[in-house]
């Protein structure tokens, strides 16, 4: 995580993920929740580093990395959800 420039996590994840976004966030790392939908931010238990203040979160069935990062690059920083 240390040597990483960002995390993106593909929901739904594993009862890791949490581990690994409470980690980025300790080493600021900017954290990117990519969902399929909505209801898969709860599934399966909510987790409240889902809705930290700098997690971005964009919602897409698109599961491309390099269609996901091209996307981010042109959205705002400031913007929390996309």
């Amino acid at each position: 995580m240390r040597e990483a420039d960002v995390l993106i996590v593909l929901l739904p994840g594993g009862y890791e993920t949490q581990v690994e976004i409470g980690a980025a966030l300790a080493l600021e790392k900017p954290v990117i929740l990519h969902t399929p939908d909505r209801k898969s931010l709860d599934t399966p238990y909510p987790c409240v580093f889902h809705y930290h203040l700098v997690v971005k979160i964009l919602v897409s069935e698109i599961r491309n990395v390099d269609a996901i990062l091209a996307y981010l690059s042109l959205c705002s920083k400031d913007s929390t959800v996309y």
